[in-house]
C-alpha cells in the first residue's frame, strides 16, 4: 500500500498544480493485458502434458518533471506491475502473483561550468503462490558532482551505494559502495591527461564476506604532425594499480573481472572458421549504449544468423564466466530461450567449440546474461547465439534486444582469495609514421607495445615496416606492406615477418576486383610457424537488378607443433531483382581442407559449407511472401537443411483499425522438426493516446523428440497521458 500511496500522492500533486505552468510536466500510461493460453505436449515415452494458463497484467507508470528554476530539474515517478496467473497442469492448479514496483527520484543541477545529480532508485519484486513467498529488493543511491571549467581540468566525483536483499534478509543481504573520482585535462592540443581513483566495498552479511578494493589509473596520450604532415608521432602510457583485501569466514564467491584488449563481434552462421571484427563498444563500460548487435525477433526475411560476441584478452588467461549485458528487462521465457555456444581460439581465425550453456541466468535486477562454464584457458573467447525465435512466447513484443557490453571474469571460492593482493599493470604504446615519397606513396612505420603485469616479466612487440600505395590510373591500384616484428611473450622471444600485397581493378563502375596476398612467418625459441593466403574478390552488377559478389581464397598454416591446415574458401552471393515486387538472394559459403600432423600425427577434415536461396515477394503494399531454403554441413554435425515459408498480410494498414495476419512455417532436418505459427492481430487506435489490441497465436511443433501444440489469445489496452 505504501507504493500506491506514493503514486497517488504524486498524481494528486500533479492534478492540483496549475495546468498552464510551463515548469512542470506530468506523463505516464496505464496498460492492461489479459492472456489465455493452452499447451499440449507428448514426448518420446508417450507421456502427455496439458497446461491451461490465465494471466492478467496491470502496468501503471507515472512521471512528474519539475523545473523550479533554469538549470534545475526534478523527476519523480515510478512503475508498478502486477501479474495474476492461474495454471492448470494435469489436474493440478497453481495460482501465482508477481508484483514489481520501481519508484525513483532524481534531481539535477546543471550549467556551463558545474553539474550535480542526486538519484534514488528502488526496485522490489514479489512472488506469491505455490507455497512460495519471496520478495527481492534493490536500492540504489547515486550522487554525481561535476566541474568543467574552460581551459582547466574537468573533475567528476561519483558516490554510489547499492543494497540487494530479500524481504526478510534471510537469503541475500549485500551492500556495495563506490567512490569514484575522475579527472581529464588537455593542457595543449597534442596532450590529453586522464586520472581515475576509486574505492569499492562489498559487504555480504549473510556469507560473512567482505571485499575492499582501492584502484588508481592514469593515462597520458600524445599525438602530433610534423614537417607539413610528413611525420606522424603518437603514443600512450597507461598505468593501473589495484589493491584488494578479501575477508571471509569461509563462504561466498570472489569474482575477478578480466580486462580485455579488444571487444570483437560478427554475425555469421559458420562460427568454426571466422575472423571477428573489432567492436570497442563491447568493452567501453557503457551498459546502456548499443554495441550494434540485436538479439531480438527479426522481421520476416531478416538476418537470423548467430551473433558472435567475443573478446581478445591479450594473452592466454583462465576464466569461467562471460557476462552479456542488454538494454532492457527480459521475461523469463524470453531470457531462457537463448542457448549460448562457447568457442576459444589462439588466433581469432580457427575456433574450437567448448560447450553449450542453456539456459544462462538472467537478472533479476541486472540486465545481463551470466554464462558460467568450467574453467577454460584462452586468449580469444566468444559466445554465439541466434536471434530470438519466433515460437517463443510473446516474442513479438521483443523486436529489439540490444547487446551493450561483454565482460569476462574468473569466479573462485572466497576462501581461496582471502588476504590482501596488489596488482599493477602498465601499458605503453608508441607509433611513428614517416612519409618517404609522395608518388608512389611510401611510408616507414614503427610501432612499439609493452605490457607489464605485476611481478611477471614484461612482454613487448616492436614492429618495423614499410607500406606502399600506388594508383596507376582510375582503373588499377596496388598496395603492399612488409614488416618485421620482434616480441617477447610468455612462451619466449618471437621474430616474425609479415607481408601483404593487393591489386585492385575497377574497369567499370559496375565491376570491381581485388587480389590480396598475405602471409606471416614466425620463430619462437626454435619453433616455427607459417601462414599464407591468397584471396580473389569480385563484385559486379551484371545487369540492372542483378548484382553478384564472389570471393575465392586459399590459406595454408603450419603451427608450432607441426600441425598443418590447408583450406579453400568460397563465398558467393547473388541478388536478383527481376521486378520491383520481387527480390531473390542466392548464397553459397564453403570452407574445405584438412588438418594433419602435429602431436598425434592425425588427419582430419575441416569442411563446412552452406547454400541458401530465398525469395521475397511483395505484390501489394499490404501483402508479403517469403521463402528460403538452406543446406548446411559442418564438422561437428551431420548435414542438415532448413526450410522456411512466411506470409504477412495487412488488409487495413492505415486508419484507426489495423489488421495483420502472419503465417510462418519452418523445417529443420537434423531434428526432423516442423514448426508452424499462425498469428492474426487486430489493433484499434481509439485516439492518438489510446489503443486496444487483440492477438491470437497458434503454434505447432513436431519433431522426433516431442510434439507440442499451443494456443494463446491476448487482449491489450494502453492509455498514455
Amino acid at each position: 500500500m505504501k507504493a500506491w500511496r506514493l503514486l497517488l500522492l504524486a498524481a494528486g500533486a500533479a492534478a492540483l498544480a496549475p495546468a498552464d505552468l510551463p515548469a512542470q510536466e506530468v506523463n505516464g500510461y496505464v496498460e492492461l493485458t489479459a492472456t489465455k493460453s493452452r499447451s499440449e505436449g507428448e514426448d518420446v515415452t508417450s507421456q502427455r502434458t496439458t497446461r491451461d494458463t490465465d494471466s492478467f497484467l496491470q502496468r501503471y507508470s507515472l512521471d512528474w518533471q519539475l523545473r523550479p528554476t533554469p538549470g534545475v530539474q526534478v523527476l519523480l515517478g515510478g512503475l508498478f506491475e502486477r501479474t495474476d496467473s492461474t495454471a492448470d497442469e494435469n489436474d493440478t492448479s497453481v495460482e501465482a502473483t508477481q508484483r514489481r514496483f520501481r519508484p525513483y527520484l532524481t534531481a539535477t543541477l546543471r550549467n556551463a561550468i558545474y553539474n550535480a545529480t542526486f538519484g534514488y532508485y528502488r526496485t522490489r519484486d514479489d512472488t506469491f503462490g505455490a507455497g512460495v513467498s519471496q520478495g527481492l529488493i534493490q536500492e540504489i543511491w547515486n550522487t554525481t558532482l561535476g566541474w568543467r571549467p574552460e581551459r582547466a581540468p574537468a573533475v567528476t566525483l561519483r558516490l554510489l551505494r547499492t543494497n540487494n536483499f530479500d524481504a526478510g534478509r534471510e537469503f541475500q543481504d549485500t551492500t556495495s559502495d563506490l567512490a569514484d573520482l575522475t579527472g581529464e585535462f588537455q593542457p595543449i592540443d597534442t596532450v590529453q591527461l586522464y586520472y581515475r581513483g576509486a574505492l569499492e566495498d562489498l559487504d555480504d552479511r549473510l556469507q560473512d564476506f567482505t571485499v575492499r578494493r582501492a584502484s588508481q589509473s592514469g593515462r597520458i596520450t600524445y599525438g602530433d604532425l610534423f614537417w607539413d604532415r610528413r611525420l606522424e608521432v603518437s603514443g600512450e602510457y597507461d598505468v593501473n594499480h589495484i589493491r584488494t583485501e578479501v575477508t571471509t569466514a569461509g563462504g561466498g564467491e570472489f569474482t575477478t573481472i578480466l580486462f580485455p584488449l579488444l571487444g570483437l563481434s560478427i554475425i555469421s552462421d559458420m562460427p568454426d572458421n571466422v575472423t571477428l571484427a573489432p567492436n570497442g563498444a563491447l568493452i567501453d563500460g557503457d551498459r546502456a549504449a548499443s554495441a550494434g548487435l540485436n538479439l531480438g525477433l527479426q522481421p520476416l526475411g531478416g538476418d537470423e544468423r548467430p551473433r558472435n560476441i567475443g573478446l581478445d584478452l591479450g594473452a592466454t588467461v583462465e576464466l569461467n564466466t562471460i557476462q552479456v549485458w542488454v538494454d532492457r528487462d527480459l521475461t523469463q521465457p524470453i531470457a531462457g530461450s537463448f542457448a549460448w555456444d562457447i568457442y576459444t581460439s589462439p588466433d581469432n581465425l580457427n575456433w574450437t567449440f567448448e560447450r553449450t550453456v542453456f539456459p544462462a541466468a538472467f537478472g533479476p535486477f541486472d540486465r545481463r546474461f551470466e554464462i558460467r562454464f568450467p574453467n577454460l584457458s584462452a586468449r580469444y573467447i566468444k559466445v554465439t547465439t541466434p536471434s530470438l525465435g519466433r515460437g517463443v512466447s510473446m516474442a513479438s513484443s521483443f523486436p529489439t534486444i540490444l547487446v551493450t557490453e561483454c565482460i569476462a571474469a574468473l569466479r573462485t571460492p572466497a576462501a581461496e582469495a582471502r588476504g590482501t593482493t596488489t596488482l599493477t599493470t602498465e601499458l605503453l604504446t608508441a607509433n611513428v609514421r614517416a612519409r618517404i615519397t609522395k608518388d608512389p606513396l611510401l611510408f616507414y612505420e614503427m610501432s612499439y607495445f609493452e605490457r607489464r603485469t605485476g611481478s611477471l616479466p614484461s612482454t613487448y612487440t616492436i614492429s618495423n615496416g614499410f607500406s606502399l600505395a600506388k594508383r596507376f590510373n582510375p582503373v588499377y591500384s596496388v598496395a603492399a606492406r612488409l614488416s618485421r616484428e620482434d616480441s617477447r611473450e610468455n612462451l619466449g622471444d618471437r621474430q616474425s615477418y609479415i607481408y601483404t600485397a593487393s591489386l585492385r581493378a575497377a574497369p567499370l563502375q559496375t565491376l570491381q576486383s581485388s587480389v590480396i596476398v598475405s602471409g606471416r612467418s614466425s620463430d619462437i625459441e626454435g619453433r616455427t610457424s607459417d601462414s599464407s593466403s591468397v584471396y580473389l574478390n569480385t563484385s559486379a552488377e551484371l545487369y540492372s537488378g542483378i548484382t553478384t559478389t564472389l570471393g575465392i581464397g586459399r590459406a595454408e598454416t603450419t603451427g608450432e607443433s607441426g600441425e598443418q591446415t590447408d583450406t579453400t574458401r568460397i563465398n558467393a552471393l547473388a541478388t536478383l531483382v527481376p521486378h520491383d515486387t520481387t527480390t531473390v538472394n542466392l548464397l553459397y559459403q564453403s570452407t574445405e581442407g584438412t588438418r594433419r600432423g602435429g602431436v598425434g600425427q592425425s588427419r582430419a577434415p575441416v569442411d563446412t559449407s552452406a547454400a541458401q536461396a530465398s525469395v521475397a515477394y511483395r505484390p501489394l503494399a499490404t501483402l508479403y511472401f517469403f521463402l528460403s531454403y538452406r543446406r548446411e554441413t559442418a564438422i561437428r554435425a551431420t548435414s542438415r537443411f532448413l526450410r522456411n515459408y512466411a506470409v504477412s498480410w495487412s488488409p487495413l494498414p492505415e486508419g484507426s483499425l489495423q489488421v495483420l495476419l502472419s503465417y510462418d512455417e519452418s523445417y529443420q532436418s537434423d531434428l526432423e522438426s516442423l514448426t508452424r505459427i499462425l498469428s492474426p492481430r487486430v489493433r484499434w487506435n481509439i485516439t492518438d493516446r489510446w489503443y486496444a489490441e487483440l492477438a491470437y497465436q497458434k503454434s505447432e511443433f513436431d519433431s522426433r523428440v516431442d510434439v507440442r501444440n499451443a494456443d494463446a489469445l491476448t487482449a491489450t489496452t494502453r492509455f498514455w497521458f
